[in-house]
């Protein structure tokens, strides 16, 4: 789903999160982590404090971005898509399609990636959160191609993969201002691990599981 197909109320909602991790990310940039509160972020979006965490449950979450319906929004995709369709380009257009819908900005993404860096609080929600991430995409995988084939091994290796190649894409591209397409990055980057995941029969078990 593009961003132009959602609806109103889908639209004004992600750009008030995204004014949000913007803005909790400016704070904390100029006043530390401890120089800023829930409060103060929610003033600066000219939000309410409820209305604040009806986004995210977390200053840490804020800062990082963490938001739970968007990765049920992945998840559900992951379900969506025909079972003729690879898990590894499954999982990965399920991803391409999130970035898509939020179209971050380079400078901002470097900007919070090194406010994160920055704080070992924030870091260690972001590991929190990734491993959140791959646990629940582990989940949707292995529903997707049925229990009992396999003993998930090849869906962790992949979902770990993925995110770690995502992460970095998204890193080099912040590096470099924003100013080549998202998608070439991320296409270039995941193109790279396709040869090793992306042909490969979903009914396939991992060694492990066949051996």
């Amino acid at each position: 789903m593009t961003l132009g197909e959602l609806s109103m109320r889908e639209r004004k909602k992600l750009r008030t999160r995204e004014v949000l991790i913007r803005v909790s990310t400016d704070l904390v940039a100029e006043h530390g982590f401890d120089g800023v509160s829930v409060d103060q972020i929610a003033a600066a979006a000219d939000i309410s404090t409820r209305t604040f965490f009806n986004y995210f449950r977390t200053k840490e979450d804020a800062v990082v971005g963490w938001a739970p319906d968007e990765l049920a929004r992945v998840v559900d995709t992951i379900g969506e898509i025909p079972a003729g369709v690879s898990a590894f380009d499954a999982l990965t257009q399920a991803l391409r399609e999130q970035l898509h819908r939020r179209r971050p900005n380079g400078d901002e993404v470097l900007k919070r990636m090194r406010v994160i860096a920055g704080d070992p609080r924030l870091l260690a929600n972001q590991a929190g959160r990734f491993s959140e991430l791959e646990h629940e995409l582990v989940a949707a995988l292995i529903a997707r191609r049925g229990a009992g084939e396999g003993d998930g091994l090849r869906e962790h290796v992949m979902v770990a993969s993925v995110l770690a190649t995502t992460r970095a894409t998204l890193l080099a591209w912040g590096e470099n201002g924003g100013r080549t397409p998202l998608e070439q990055y991320v296409d270039a980057a995941l193109s790279e691990l396709r040869t090793g995941f992306g042909d490969t029969a979903d009914t396939e078990g991992s060694a492990a599981g066949r051996s």
